[in-house]
């Protein structure tokens, strides 16, 4: 029953990197809806570079050891996905949604990350005993 529960901890994170994966694989493809969206925003130029650092963040967060870096490199990509959205008069909206379930699934996968008192969970670290 834990081994369960414990999988479905991480589903709201597989969940969102599969749709920023597929987000980032069209865009290497060149769709040409996203074409078009990118040109009005003169970021047809980066639109690769784009792609493949939302490929590169994810599976920073994905990996366990790394999550934290992963969570901080979604939030500042995102971030600035609002932004452009909000000075090109756009809809931030989807960016946000995006955004929000990242963070949930960090909480779902390590709810010490959220934790506000000194008592921080700290990873298990081997002990060098003398001898």
């Amino acid at each position: 029953m834990k081994i369960i529960a414990q999988n479905l901890k991480q589903v709201p994170a597989i969940l969102i990197t599969i749709v920023i994966a597929m987000a980032a694989f069209m865009k290497l493809a060149g769709v040409s809806e996203l074409r078009e969206i990118y040109s009005k925003m003169s970021l047809l130029p980066l639109m690769r570079i784009l792609a493949v650092s939302e490929l590169l963040f994810i599976s920073i967060y994905l990996y366990r050891p790394t999550m934290r870096i992963g969570l901080l490199l979604l939030t500042a990509y995102f971030g600035g996905a609002m932004a452009v959205e909000l000075s090109h008069s756009s809809n931030f909206m989807l960016p946000a949604a995006i955004l929000s379930i990242v963070w949930i699934g960090a909480y779902f996968r390590d709810p010490y990350l959220f934790r506000l008192d000194k008592k921080q969970h700290q990873p298990h670290r081997p002990s060098l005993s003398k001898q």
